[in-house]
């Protein structure tokens, strides 16, 4: 079936407003006021924000299928998240890794300079732990077409698990 023949998909304002919402609450999971504080509310707020992570994941999933299924073309998805993800990743990451290099981080770790800039650039080093995270979602990113694959041949069920 022709690209222009698919029938066009709605855009699910809803489903988007739950996938900020659910980034938002990722960002909260890193604040960490309320790890120090141990009351009725910090505690509802941790357990509120416990699995906030996988249901982003899990939103950010049914998006893709939903929006891409039928009209996935890899090497402009691919693109685009090496532009909007990846390149800014590096864009920090050099920076902050020649700064840990320059304070000798290598040392506190027992590192040398090679296996430090690998550690850094691979899972974000001791300089921005928080964005451990982007080298993983871009092996995620380069999986897609084997999770679209799978949904296609309607081996729907393995398809989620492997996406969440």
């Amino acid at each position: 079936m022709h690209a222009s023949a698919l029938p066009k998909r709605t855009y699910l304002y809803g489903i988007e407003n739950l996938r900020a919402l659910a980034i938002c609450m990722v960002v909260l999971t890193h604040c960490q006021y309320f790890v120090l504080l141990d009351n009725i509310y910090a505690r509802f707020i941790r357990f509120v924000l416990s699995d906030v992570t996988a249901v982003f994941l899990f939103i950010s999933g049914f998006l893709l299928h939903h929006i891409e299924a039928q009209k996935f073309n890899y090497k402009n998805f691919l693109a685009k998240k090496i532009k909007f993800v990846f390149l800014p990743y590096i864009f920090y990451m050099i920076p902050a890794t020649a700064a840990g290099l320059f304070m000798h981080q290598q040392d506190a770790y027992q590192l040398s300079v090679p296996a430090y800039i690998s550690w850094s650039l691979l899972v974000g080093g001791p300089v921005i732990v928080p964005l451990w995270f982007v080298p993983m979602v871009m092996l995620c990113f380069m999986a897609v077409p084997v999770l679209l694959h799978m949904t296609r041949m309607n081996q729907w069920v393995v398809g989620m698990v492997l996406s969440a």
